[in-house]
């Protein structure tokens, strides 16, 4: 179960944005998945049409493999209420500045994590806690009206201001047998309101005061300073805009004596003048909120003055945050394998081994009939199935890379052994060196995602090998079916020591038949390894389908026919069982779960309406 919001823990765990987590329900229910909905919020009388993506936001999908980042944050001006979202200013404005770097469409991921009635706090808290996440090479705020605020009632999020608190019983629910809690709730909105403003008429729209209203205006402008302030300690180009900031840097804020220390340390080249109804323009279908006209004007008013204030500025090649752990010491690692943990005799064995493809059933099939000339075998390690295949398959063109060269040392003592070495192509280079060629039919990476700090980037950037019509073979760590073992050998490492923890390796059935140096090579990688995640077949699932993929073939079924990946995501919660089955019986179970798939079409991209 997450601990950030009820119902994230159907997000599969991945690098990328945090999901929606606010107080829209319907949103949080589709969770995990795209959904499209006819008009949204009051939205009604001249619906548009609205599409979220599976985290929940009105952008499309988050790519992990794109050139460059932009994140919005705002209001319903920023969400691009009652207009398509290609019309919203920031499509606009991410489309000048993209072609301000010259960077091409398809390499920007635009996310945007505005919402309709969005207050300044939650605007702020969502800044800071998606850019925690993933790096953004620009970030581009609509701060909201000061008179909206933000109170949590038993956990959840609720906005509150002079235009909601009235109907907000039957904004916050319609479920049988809630309404007396909802209208609880927002009778303590109401009060939290009031004392805010400092007023016993929550619908009071009167102008600025800050004899009244100073509480509200502390609020956003302490806000916009830890977006400011947050943005600039971390080197993140971030442009900004308040539709009152007239009011909010105004001389009445300036001569207030304790907003005006606030409003000093606000940076006029963060904080921008252009206002979306300052510029001419046209209003939406509810006459409350800017149409197409108004937003690709102000998009405009907005690029010019970010040119204007903004320093000159390539974007930024770090889209993530330093990883827990370095690449380095995962390549170390393998570097550092003692040479006496590698019996090449009986790696021999395996590769000559009658069912030495017995475990990848799909796979052997697929090369066997034919349908794909040459493969990849990305992450070969000691070169075992390279070596297999090219002992079986003449017509086949083999290749294989990997990072570390102490394992294509071993590779290439394999391949000499056997009189393969002609058969098979071996390099040194990561799993994302754009150097390596990508036309294999067939991509292999087996035991390897799971030891980056980042599987879903590195699948991103490996699907680019396999062309349309190709396929993928992975093999990744499941995390139900791994939890019980992973767990039981962490805790014996971390209480009696190695020693104990490879003894208790060595008495589990299957270990028990292998030799010394195999026994010691098994135990490094499966319990000491600096540096593992595991997966469930929705997350992969899911990294397919964004990439253009469709599930084939899976050993969490037993390879067994299926109509839809969907039908086959309740498989991932029974592998716990088994798992903590086997080692209640003392067998080895390393939970290691495969996928063949196929390339059917490009990877998402786009707009998003």
């Amino acid at each position: 179960m997450s601990i950030l919001s009820p119902g994230l823990d159907r997000i599969s765990p991945y690098v990328g944005p945090l999901a929606y987590a606010g107080q829209d329900r319907d949103r949080r229910s589709h969770l995990g998945r795209s959904f499209t909905t006819d008009g949204y919020g009051h939205d009604r009388g001249a619906p548009g049409r609205y599409r979220f993506n599976s985290l929940g936001f009105r952008c499309p999908e988050f790519d992990p493999a794109a050139e460059s980042y932009v994140f919005v944050f705002g209001e319903s001006h920023a969400f691009g209420y009652f207009v398509e979202a290609s019309e919203a200013w920031p499509q606009r404005f991410a489309n000048l500045w993209a072609e301000h770097h010259a960077i091409q469409p398809g390499a920007l991921c635009l996310q945007n994590f505005a919402e309709v009635g969005a207050a300044n706090t939650t605007i702020a808290r969502a800044v800071v806690t998606q850019c925690s996440v993933v790096r953004p090479d620009l970030v581009l705020v609509h701060f909201s009206d000061f008179q909206r605020t933000q109170t949590y009632i038993e956990g959840q999020p609720y906005r509150v201001g002079p235009w909601l608190v009235q109907g907000g019983v039957e904004l916050a629910t319609t479920a049988p047998g809630q309404r007396e809690l909802a209208a609880e709730q927002i009778r303590r909105a109401q009060h939290y309101y009031r004392f805010a403003v400092g007023t016993e008429n929550p619908e009071d729209e009167r102008d600025f005061d800050p004899r009244f209203e100073a509480t509200l205006l502390e609020e956003t402008l302490r806000s916009i300073l830890l977006v400011q302030l947050f943005c600039a300690s971390r080197g993140i180009t971030a442009v900004a805009t308040c539709d009152r900031s007239d009011a909010l840097l105004g001389n009445a804020v300036r001569s207030h004596p304790t907003l005006a220390p606030l409003a000093a340390a606000v940076d006029p080249s963060f904080l921008g003048s252009p206002r979306i109804w300052s510029v001419d323009g046209d209003a939406a279908a509810d006459e409350g909120h800017a149409g197409p006209e108004r937003h690709d004007r102000f998009a405009r008013a907005m690029f010019e003055w970010y040119e204007r204030t903004q320093p000159a500025r390539e974007p930024s090649s770090s889209k993530t945050p330093s990883p827990p752990l370095p690449d380095s010491s995962v390549r170390g690692f393998y570097q550092a394998v003692p040479r006496d943990h590698w019996s090449l005799e009986a790696t021999v064995r395996t590769v000559q081994s009658a069912d030495a493809l017995s475990s990848l059933p799909d796979l052997e099939r697929l090369v066997a009939e034919g349908q794909v000339h040459t493969v990849q075998d990305v992450g070969c390690g000691n070169g075992w199935l390279l070596a297999t295949l090219a002992l079986r398959l003449e017509h086949l063109t083999l290749s294989g890379l990997d990072f570390s060269s102490t394992m294509l040392t071993q590779a290439r003592s394999l391949l000499d052994h056997l009189g393969l070495t002609d058969r098979v192509a071996l390099q040194e280079a990561d799993l994302t060196d754009p150097a390596v060629p990508t036309t294999a039919d067939l991509v292999v990476c087996l035991g390897v995602l799971h030891h980056t700090p980042y599987p879903s980037l590195s699948f991103a950037r490996l699907s680019r090998r396999v062309p349309e019509g190709g396929y993928l073979y992975l093999g990744l760590y499941h995390e139900p079916g791994r939890r019980f073992f992973r767990d039981r050998f962490q805790r014996l490492l971390a209480t009696h020591g190695r020693d104990a923890a490879f003894d208790a390796f060595r008495r589990l059935a299957g270990p028990q038949q292998a030799s010394e140096a195999q026994l010691r090579y098994w135990f490094r990688e499966q319990v000491l390894h600096p540096l593992e995640s595991q997966h469930t077949l929705m997350e992969v699932d899911g990294w397919l389908q964004q990439t253009g993929f469709s599930l084939v073939s899976t050993s969490m079924n037993r390879f067994a026919a299926f109509e839809k990946s969907e039908d086959l995501y309740y498989l991932d919660e029974p592998n716990a069982a088994r798992g903590r089955d086997a080692l209640a019986e003392g067998r080895y179970l390393p939970g290691f779960f495969t996928v063949l798939a196929r390339r059917t079409a490009e990877p998402r991209g786009g707009s998003t309406a």
